[in-house]
């Protein structure tokens, strides 16, 4: 769908994180920029984040990365750490 909107098909609806770069360099351009839909991005992970270092790196890494792309947890995710 993704380059059927790039070959200028017609319109999709995306999360902004997944076409930013198009986005940034004019390849595609916001048709309703008012209207914006609710998207869960999840991590699930088998044993708990204390018992594997690679695990609680990664898992902190996607979080740092979806605050500094996508904005602060207000303004459209949050971050829920296993207790």
């Amino acid at each position: 769908m993704l380059q059927w909107a790039l070959e200028g098909k017609g319109i999709m609806l995306r999360s902004e994180w997944d076409v930013q770069p198009f986005l940034q360099s004019g390849e595609l351009v916001r048709v309703l920029p008012g209207y914006a839909q609710s998207a869960n991005i999840w991590a699930v992970y088998r044993e708990p984040l204390y018992r594997s270092v690679k695990l609680r790196v990664c898992v902190e890494f996607l979080a740092a990365w979806c605050q500094q792309r996508l904005g602060k947890p207000d303004e459209g995710y949050q971050v829920f750490q296993a207790g």
